[in-house]
């Protein structure tokens, strides 16, 4: 069972490749993988499941640890290299944030709220990834303000307000901002 669900996340990760998360249907994602739409529903009954596994492997795809361990580097800059994989490359490329936007719209069907179940995992896979990298820092011999599991909550919080800034006030509120407030929040962590 495992292995055809891969082959369907898979098969829909190509589709956001090329279309969006808006371009992941069922009908797509069935034909992409080579099998019927009744098959793809054993796997995953609603379309909301689906996007939240998409969402999920998104996520999990997305995140790299690039160089956190260099301990020849500046912890500040090592963590915020981490960080900035939350958040888009350039003002141009806001769009990429469409996986945090169907992130949050997987708590909602049809305009009613269901819960966090998938985005309490997603929320959970970005904490343990930040508290990985805290960890790390810190078993090199830096000095955080709070325990890792603390700290990787509160850089959580801030990354996520600053997504929704970001996305809210694309006019006034810019990337060269985002990575102020997350060095600013930093910062504060670290401590010197």
């Amino acid at each position: 069972m495992g292995d055809r669900r891969k082959e369907i996340i898979s098969a829909a990760l190509n589709i956001v490749a090329e279309h969006g998360m808006e371009g992941v249907t069922v009908r797509k994602v069935a034909t992409s993988s080579g099998i019927g739409a009744s098959t793809l529903r054993h796997y995953f009954p609603t379309h909301r499941e689906l996007l939240s596994a998409v969402s999920e492997a998104l996520l999990e795809n997305m995140l790299s640890d690039r160089r956190i361990s260099d301990s020849t580097l500046s912890p500040k800059l090592r963590l915020f290299e981490c960080l900035e994989q939350f958040l888009p490359p350039s003002d141009d490329s806001l769009a990429q944030l469409e996986t945090f936007v169907a992130i949050y719209s997987s708590c909602f069907e049809d305009g009613q709220f269901i819960g966090p179940k998938d985005f309490t995992q997603i929320l959970r896979n970005s904490q343990n990834a930040t508290m990985r990298w805290l960890r790390i820092i810190e078993n090199q011999g830096y000095h955080l303000s709070r325990t890792p599991e603390q700290g990787a909550e509160f850089l959580t919080i801030i990354i996520n307000g600053t997504v929704l800034q970001l996305l809210g006030s694309p006019e006034t509120f810019h990337l060269k901002n985002a990575h102020e407030v997350i060095k600013e929040a930093i910062s504060y962590l670290l401590i010197d």
